[in-house]
């Protein structure tokens, strides 16, 4: 994996990604990245029906996943997710999370990108494309790209959110 830019560039284009949202985009991701702190208060690591709704309208407009994950109970949901945040290896917290109806592999990326304690990256094409991954072949590269998007979020003091709007919006600029 090689980014396609500059890393100086990940804060520049983390703002301009930041400020093409309308303020309804703004203020639904602004209420999703606050459900991480919402977690964190929680005994044990879970969502909600409600909460892996609006996580999955959020990253699939126009929602047929969400429609699909209603058809889950709320116990499966919440005994389900709260398995894969508590999974320290990458691709079986990925795995556990596409047992709910309407949960793909990207899906699920963008689940533990919002929920997980540790830091994740979203699988999204367009991020993707940013680093050189040549398919949507998440069995083959998700370790590696997990990896090596902590490392480059790290090495530029950058919390994944930031580092994942980054890859997005250079894509956007870019293609």
């Amino acid at each position: 994996m090689k980014l396609s830019f500059p890393e100086s560039d990940i804060q520049h284009l983390a703002d301009r990604y930041e400020k093409a949202l309308n303020e309804e985009e703004l203020n639904e991701e602004k209420e999703l990245l606050a459900l991480r702190s919402e977690l964190e208060s929680r005994k044990d690591r879970y969502l909600t029906k409600s909460e892996l709704v609006k996580i999955l309208k959020w990253k699939w407009k126009p929602g047929r996943p969400a429609t699909l994950a209603q058809e889950n109970s709320d116990e499966m949901i919440i005994k389900i997710t709260s398995n894969a945040f508590c999974i320290a290896d990458v691709y079986e917290s990925l795995r556990i999370l596409t047992v709910l109806k309407g949960v793909g592999e990207p899906m699920a990326s963008a689940v533990l990108h919002l929920c997980h304690k540790d830091p994740y990256p979203i699988w999204d094409w367009r991020a993707r494309e940013s680093v050189g991954i040549p398919e949507d072949r998440i069995k083959d590269y998700w370790r590696q790209y997990v990896d090596y998007c902590r490392d480059l979020a790290t090495r530029n003091n950058v919390n994944m959110r930031t580092l994942d709007r980054a890859l997005w919006q250079y894509s956007r600029e870019n293609q």
